[in-house]
């Protein structure tokens, strides 16, 4: 009995635990798109396009996202398809 009352405790507190981190470590579209403008500003470019990818991945809806990863892409078909699908999705919002 004892081992039964000791194996859920364990589990539950496993489980709290494993959630609180979960929550911790979600990171919004929005804060890798403001990481990587940062990124971008201070000419740490690798960076910024890593951010930018991400922000793509978590909101594919978000054409600031592809608007800003248009401006460090190398590749100049990647960058206008970029700009396409930016302005696709509706005008972006740059400040």
């Amino acid at each position: 009995m004892l081992k039964k009352i000791l194996f859920l405790i364990s589990l539950t507190l496993f489980v709290s635990i494993l959630s609180i981190s979960t929550a911790q470590a979600q990171t919004t579209a929005e804060e890798f798109l403001k990481r990587g403008i940062s990124s971008l500003e201070n000419k740490k470019y690798i960076e910024a396009e890593e951010n930018f990818n991400k922000a793509v991945e978590l909101d594919p809806k978000m054409p600031e996202a592809y608007f800003w990863r248009a401006q460090v892409q190398l590749d100049d078909k990647k960058a206008l398809a970029d700009e396409e699908k930016a302005v696709q999705i509706g005008p972006p919002k740059i400040d």
